[in-house]
């Protein structure tokens, strides 16, 4: 599946269409009929937003407690499990 500027196709295929004395008007509503897709950042910060919320509460309930380091504060864990979110983010946006 690709990516499509939909506007773009329909300015493509409106001014072909014109070029031979046609409409396009079918096509273009047609187009106008499909799903949109969500912006790639939309969806990108949705993820993130759902890692540092219910995906710390699954981690950390999956190694039952914090390990020795942290010394039982829970909040520099997830300040570190966070910030791991954080860089696999910016490396998703910026591929």
């Amino acid at each position: 599946m690709r990516l499509i500027d939909a506007d773009q196709l329909k300015a493509h295929i409106t001014s072909i269409a014109k070029q031979r004395g046609k409409k396009a008007t079918t096509l273009c509503k047609l187009i106008d009929m499909q799903p949109e897709v969500p912006e790639r950042d939309q969806v990108i910060n949705k993820i993130a937003d759902v890692l540092k919320t219910e995906g710390w509460h699954a981690w950390q309930g999956s190694i039952g407690s914090c390990n020795s380091s942290c010394e039982g504060d829970c909040s520099l864990c997830k300040k570190y499990f966070c910030e791991v979110v954080d860089e696999l983010i910016y490396q998703l946006k910026n591929e």
